[in-house]
């Protein structure tokens, strides 16, 4: 026998960590991933007294496609499986593209795509094998709509979306199941490295959700099998706004808003 865990990347930090706290409170036996060893290992403690579940950790850097290759792996040696997958580990990237080193764009690219497919299709034969499973990738809906300067970082996201929806369609009926989290402004690290978390001029610090709360959206949205998660009320307006604008529109909409940002 072999025992279920939810397996969450980037999980010391952001919406990781809210995730690995919010899946630790419904119960769940976890499996975290991380860069730095020393944070993880001081999350998994906290949660493992705060829940009183089991929470294992691992410091992995996804960028070496061995790390991801082997995670599975890993897994199986500690007599685990993921029951869960949360790909949430990723890089973001706010710059105009001419400008921007090829090794930095290709970082996000590998990360944000390269690593979240690898340990899909790692775990994901598991999960159709015991006809049970979830896979919840983390979005953005930079990813739902072209945003200028946000290139690269947006199409990684499209890719997920488009991932996403596409393989829940493929496993009807295999009991595994597949959501993807979209959310707009999140108040974590990623906001404050991306610029976006100071300043009044276009109400970032109002719009932006708190992880909890992003989390908990996350974790029913993924138990009640929706395809496609969009916290908070500026998230499900975006969503069902951005598909009712014309494409030229949503361009020029979206490089306001950040040359906007950017500016004030």
């Amino acid at each position: 026998m072999t025992r279920a865990v939810a397996v969450i990347t980037g999980a010391s930090r952001g919406i990781g960590l809210a995730l690995a706290r919010e899946f630790a409170r419904q119960g769940h036996a976890l499996f975290l991933v991380a860069r730095g060893i020393d944070q993880l290992e001081r999350v998994a403690l906290e949660i493992e007294r705060d829940f009183g579940v089991k929470v294992y950790a691992a410091g992995l850097d996804l960028l070496d496609s061995a790390a991801s290759a082997g995670l599975a792996d890993l897994l199986a040696a500690r007599r685990l499986h993921a029951d869960v997958l949360i790909n949430n580990a990723g890089l973001s990237l706010l710059s105009p593209l001419d400008k921007t080193p090829l090794d930095e764009a290709l970082r996000v690219v590998d990360l944000n795509v390269r690593a979240a497919t690898a340990l899909t299709m790692a775990f994901l034969p598991g999960m159709v094998k015991r006809g049970h499973g979830a896979v919840l990738n983390v979005a953005s809906l930079a990813g739902l709509v072209p945003v200028p300067n946000m290139a690269v970082y947006g199409a990684s996201k499209s890719y997920l979306i488009a991932l996403s929806r596409a393989l829940d369609a493929e496993l009807r009926g295999t009991g595994v199941h597949v959501s993807v989290l979209a959310p707009g402004p999140v108040r974590t690290g990623m906001l404050s490295g991306m610029g976006l978390d100071s300043g009044e001029r276009l109400g970032w610090r109002v719009l932006a959700l708190r992880p909890e709360m992003v989390a908990r959206v996350a974790y029913d949205g993924l138990f009640a099998r929706r395809g496609m998660i969009t916290p908070g009320l500026f998230g499900w307006l975006a969503a069902v706004g951005i598909g009712s604008l014309p494409g030229a529109a949503v361009l020029r909409l979206a490089g306001w808003a950040v040359r906007a940002r950017r500016a004030g």
